[in-house]
């Protein structure tokens, strides 16, 4: 590894740049042909939006439009990573990377879908198919990705002028990337199922080996319903209540992961018009391996002595219930790989994070158990609740010496949301005069 900013290398760029992100219509107009180009070079064609790739058999290309890249891809110097809608700054991100990128830029679609990032990594020789995937599987850890950049033939975009730019000069060799050990081990293809066991072996402590066994063998619904009472799915940290008590204590390290949904629109038989509310599942392109890896740190978090089992179990809930995973669709042992990485992962890292899913405002919500016992609705109960929690307020602070109004005052000093009726109330209900004793100077005076 060495720094070199007139270092030459070899690629495939676009005869033009672009000053926004291409809608589908713009790439039937893009061409390309091979350049030795620096790095120096690179920073002015990524910062005026030019397209780049790998080396091709052709020196041209026309248009990417149905064009065979796999097939005809030979090889590259630079290894891509997109970091998609994480919730690390730009300089948050650097740090958190072993090996620094010899440039690294925020995207055209940075801040307008969330936080994006794209890493560049430089060798100082072309990187066959094998070379490639192999040092993209340990460059990056800990840290979720759009895998898409995983294939050697994908094309890339530059970006704005003004974009977030840090060009370090580094130059990579092979050997400077220690490659671990799964990745060298020669793997199994004719057996899948031995494979994925062979791949999933000894990186976590496994103290139930048979939902292993199941994990790999039934499908998601089945692995849901047969273990939804062993390993319960969970969204919080709020701790089970008696059925009895009418709220639930929401903790000060209370932390919630956040669900979106959306209103749909739904034509009745009689022709009428009603809405649904339903929850929105996260499609490729949109994170849904970032999620799930952030998901299970939440979860980590909530609970750090939670078994591997039960951190696994709940991405597969995670997978069925909220991703659609359809399109480039998330494996067994992809899932496995995000709940290992996040169980072994040091969750001080992510506290920025973290903090931002701990927007809760409320000291208690109502306690569903309640109300499904005596009958009551959620808002009959939390009005009944509201008045319990202000009368032992009132209660905690009335100075039962002074008069009601000079109590009034103090409490809405203490931000109490208090009225003279319901101070009267409160005073008739609990058998207390309004208008305070009488000081004992004044006692003096009227007995002379």
């Amino acid at each position: 590894m060495y720094k070199d900013e007139n270092f030459s290398f070899k690629l495939m760029i676009s005869a033009y740049g672009f000053s926004k992100k291409p809608v589908g219509k713009d790439y039937n107009k893009v061409s390309f042909e091979e350049r030795e180009i620096t790095i120096l070079d690179f920073e002015r064609y990524l910062k005026q939006g030019y397209m780049f790739s790998c080396r091709y058999i052709d020196k041209k290309i026309k248009t990417i439009i149905g064009y065979k890249k796999k097939q005809r891809a030979v090889s590259t110097n630079i290894i891509v990573y997109d970091i998609d809608d994480t919730l690390l700054t730009f300089n948050e991100l650097l740090l958190e990377l072993k090996y620094k990128p010899t440039i690294a830029y925020t995207t055209f679609s940075h801040l307008s879908k969330g936080n994006r990032y794209r890493l560049l990594y430089v060798f100082n020789t072309p990187l066959n198919f094998n070379q490639y995937e192999t040092l993209y599987d340990n460059i990056v850890s800990n840290i979720e990705l759009d895998n898409h950049s995983k294939a050697i033939y994908q094309f890339f975009l530059g970006s704005y002028s003004y974009c977030e730019f840090v060009n370090n000069y580094i130059i990579y060799n092979y050997e400077d990337i220690s490659i671990s050990k799964c990745i060298k081990q020669k793997r199994t293809t004719n057996n899948i199922q031995l494979q994925m066991e062979e791949n999933l072996a000894g990186c976590v402590e496994i103290e139930d080996s048979e939902y292993i066994t199941d994990f790999l063998s039934i499908s998601h619904e089945k692995l849901v319903e047969k273990y939804r009472e062993k390993y319960v799915f969970f969204e919080n940290n709020l701790e089970e209540t008696s059925e009895d008590i009418p709220y639930i204590t929401i903790p000060e390290n209370y932390c919630c992961i956040k669900r979106y949904w959306f209103r749909e629109k739904v034509m009745l038989e009689n022709g009428s018009i009603t809405y649904f509310d339903r929850k929105c599942r996260i499609k490729d392109g949109n994170g849904r391996r970032r999620k799930l890896f952030l998901n299970a740190i939440i979860r980590k978090y909530m609970y750090p002595k939670i078994k591997f089992e039960h951190l696994l179990h709940c991405l597969v809930n995670e997978l069925y219930y909220y991703i659609n995973n359809n399109a480039d669709p998330i494996s067994n042992n992809e899932l496995y790989k995000i709940a290992e990485n996040a169980y072994n992962a040091n969750i001080s890292k992510y506290a920025t994070m973290i903090k931002q899913q701990q927007s809760e405002s409320r000291k208690w919500i109502v306690n569903p158990r309640y109300c499904v016992k005596y009958n009551l609705s959620a808002k009959a109960v939390r009005n009944m609740i509201k008045k319990k929690i202000n009368d032992e307020e009132i209660g905690l602070y009335y100075d039962c010496s002074k008069t009601i109004n000079d109590n009034l005052m103090s409490l809405k000093q203490l931000g109490l949301k208090v009225g003279k009726s319901k101070l009267y109330m409160w005073c008739k209900e609990n058998d207390i005069s309004t208008k305070g004793y009488i000081g004992a100077s004044s006692i003096t005076s009227i007995a002379g």
